[in-house]
């Protein structure tokens, strides 16, 4: 409702989380930290890209998920889809969470209809100082945040947020054969076979003959196709 008020005596039901929580939570990515709390259901597909969604309709894009800070929409212009918290801001200028579950188009119009997620950034007028967080793990992972604070006078403030992160991907490489392909070949077959973790390695049947005369046997040739590695080598 965009005023203050009890919890208890709120329309829809709210789950409020304290920046106190958040930090006990170890992960990295901020949404992951939410799959912790009740009625909250996070799909990673990567690093950065965890969505969320509240009373079922999970999806890996979170489209109907209405998702801000200080109450101005996060979602990307571009795409119209909700990518974790790429647009969000660090961590560590974050004062609470607010999660409005299931549908909250009465006060926050259609596109609410999976839930509202609302991240309250710290006052510069009550939070001031300096904050480091360092995050060092597998993968090569390593994060960095800082924010500075400083209030001047009573009218006078300011803060800035600064954020680094950087890891490697988990790549799939199972190049083994696939089972459910009918017509498949064996692994390592000079005509090639359609394994799990190769993209593009498409397929052509052909029907054998003998005197020009089609017979009840045929060969299937695979395309060599790309690996995950092929496909995303250089990207950052």
């Amino acid at each position: 409702s965009r005023i203050p008020e009890r919890i208890l005596g709120a329309s829809n039901t709210v789950e409020l989380i304290l920046n106190d929580q958040l930090r006990n939570k170890n992960t990295t990515e901020l949404y992951n930290k939410l799959a912790h709390y009740k009625g909250i259901d996070v799909n990673s597909s990567s690093m950065l890209t965890a969505s969320l969604s509240t009373r079922g309709f999970n999806h890996p894009r979170s489209e109907r998920m209405l998702q801000m800070v200080d109450f101005a929409d996060t979602q990307s212009p571009g795409f119209g889809l909700n990518f974790g918290n790429m647009f969000g801001i660090s961590e560590l200028d974050i004062h609470s969470i607010e999660i409005l579950h299931g549908p909250a188009s009465a006060l926050y119009g259609a596109n609410a209809f999976n839930g509202v997620v609302n991240m309250r950034s710290k006052d510069p007028f009550i939070h001031e100082g300096i904050s480091i967080n360092a995050k060092a793990g597998t993968n090569n992972l390593l994060q960095v945040q800082a924010r500075y604070a400083e209030k001047y006078n009573n009218f006078l403030a300011f803060k800035m947020n600064v954020s680094f992160f950087r890891a490697d991907d988990w790549i799939p490489e199972n190049f083994t054969s696939q089972i459910n392909d009918l017509n498949n070949n064996e692994e390592g077959s000079p005509l090639g076979y359609n394994a799990v973790n190769i993209y593009g390695d498409l397929d052509q049947t052909f029907q054998l003959e003998e005197n020009g005369i089609p017979i009840d046997t045929s060969i299937t040739i695979y395309t060599p196709g790309w690996t995950e590695t092929d496909l995303v080598d250089g990207d950052e």
